[in-house]
């Protein structure tokens, strides 16, 4: 990885990582299911006999998007058809692929499958779909916009300053020191474990988290096992703390300042977002959205910042956030963290290729290329399949990249 994407890099610091698989389970626990998606009909059962799959253009629609042919941006028609083809993506329960080059929808192909309720929908490009921990992401885009107007005042800012209704919590010298920086890091430090446990057992902390009355309260509750800044340590809990943050310095309901700042702007009408049982929002998982408007988050990021020639994000705080930060171990899935974004890194024929990237548990992936000017969009049902869940890793290494005129 060249110098630019390795600002502010880390040594990561893991308790027993060598226990931890490649392939690692991002993120909510199945026993968390979230509001039924929208949108889409119900199917009976995915077919047994998948038909050849041939391509064909995206249509127009009203939403912003401009389609064209992958042959009028560079991209194999024939390699893409033998990837859907021989990969049988409905057979494995993909529910979309997306691609996007130099601005244009070049592809866009839906299937039928299972959702996290274990119902059938048939996917279309009206379905929304559950981002799952590609939320925290779009958080990340939030908390940028809270600092830039003024209602963070610093990324550094201790977050007990954001978080009066929870002081008590903040009674140890070590709480009282967590930052904004260290939320956004996963690096609090508070003591937390929701990937080595099952999610069957009630002692994953995420799972205890959402059987608790106050996700917050729970959170704040737990005890701290390092000096925040110090380990990284993947903690759901912090993304929803992030969104009461915004929340409170902004004095608006989540779900409408993402609306108002970052949705309308784009043009995304549709989203659905998860609340608890006390209205706190499920800032790390909880939102639903059409894989098209995912797909304009992701080329908001290769814009850095922009849609359309106007500026919705300032550009300063997507290089921030999306520069790697956190340096992982060789087996793990990403190579690196940033802000609620991770990088990874991608290596065809001895090329190395730098990605960024936001994952969600079941196989929800928004992939940006700034190399190729290339946005990919994954939607999936595949919550009991880690190695699944992490397929379109293998389908960007071995068919899409290669398809591309470079």
């Amino acid at each position: 990885m060249t110098s630019q994407y390795l600002d502010e890099t880390v040594q990561l610091k893991l308790i027993n990582i060598s226990s931890f698989p490649k392939y690692v389970i991002w993120l909510l626990p199945a026993v968390f299911l979230l509001v039924a998606c929208g949108g889409g009909k119900s199917a009976s059962s995915i077919p047994n006999k998948i038909a050849e799959y041939s391509y064909q253009a995206p249509v127009s629609s009203d939403d912003g998007w401009i389609p064209a042919h992958l042959n009028e941006v560079g991209v194999k028609v024939n390699t893409i058809e033998k990837m859907i083809n021989d990969q049988q993506l409905e057979k494995i329960n993909f529910h979309s692929l997306l691609i996007v080059r130099n601005n244009r929808l070049v592809l866009e192909q839906y299937w039928s499958g299972k959702t996290s309720k274990g119902e059938y929908v048939n996917f279309d490009k009206d379905t929304l779909h559950e981002l799952q921990s590609v939320s925290k992401s779009v958080t990340s885009l939030l908390v940028g916009l809270g600092i830039s107007q003024g209602f963070i005042t610093s990324i550094d800012d201790a977050i007990e300053n954001y978080l009066p209704e929870y002081g008590a919590a903040f009674s140890t010298l070590e709480k009282s020191n967590i930052s904004v920086r260290n939320i956004l890091m996963m690096q609090a430090g508070i003591e937390w474990d929701e990937w080595t446990l099952p999610y069957s057992d009630d002692r994953n902390s995420h799972v205890a988290m959402n059987l608790s009355e106050d996700p917050i309260d729970y959170l704040l509750s737990q005890p701290m096992a390092m000096q925040p800044g110090t380990s990284f340590v993947y903690n759901s809990g912090l993304t929803i703390a992030a969104g009461k943050i915004l929340e409170n310095s902004t004095q608006q309901n989540l779900a409408q300042y993402a609306r108002d700042n970052l949705f309308t702007p784009l043009d995304i009408r549709d989203v659905d977002w998860y609340r608890y049982s006390n209205g706190i929002y499920q800032a790390g998982g909880g939102i639903s959205m059409r894989p098209r408007d995912m797909a304009k988050l992701g080329q908001l990021i290769l814009n850095n910042g922009w849609w359309n020639g106007e500026s919705i994000i300032p550009e300063q705080w997507i290089k921030d956030s999306v520069s790697a930060k956190i340096k992982f171990p060789d087996n793990f899935y990403d190579d690196y963290y940033g802000y609620f974004w991770w990088r990874q890194e991608f290596t065809v024929n001895d090329q190395t290729i730098n990605s960024i990237h936001a994952a969600g548990y079941g196989g929800q992936h928004i992939y940006i290329i700034p190399e190729f000017n290339l946005v990919l969009i994954f939607t999936a049902g595949n919550y009991d399949s880690v190695q699944l869940s992490n397929k379109p890793e293998q389908l960007i290494r071995e068919y899409i990249l290669p398809a591309l005129n470079q």
